[in-house]
């Protein structure tokens, strides 16, 4: 996984490596990120894609689009 909060790192030591350790098909990662909009995309056999589950995306500049997942606040 690349994206803003990475410095869309580009290789497997430096993007951030999800997993499916109970076989489910379900690949996740858990991450503290600070409330704010971040774009982002897979590397999926070192090709990018935007994520196919999440249709809020914005152009890439690179006529591709990136995937956006937008972090709330926390209420207290």
């Amino acid at each position: 996984l690349s994206g803003s909060f990475n410095g869309w790192a580009s290789t497997a030591d430096t993007a951030d490596v999800l997993t499916d350790p109970g076989k489910t098909g379900t690949w996740s990662l858990q991450k503290q990120l600070d409330p704010g909009t971040y774009p982002y995309k897979f590397i999926v056999d070192g090709n990018w894609q935007a994520d196919p589950a999440n249709p809020n995306q914005v152009d890439d500049g690179y006529g591709g689009k990136n995937s956006v997942v937008e972090v709330l606040p926390c209420e207290k």
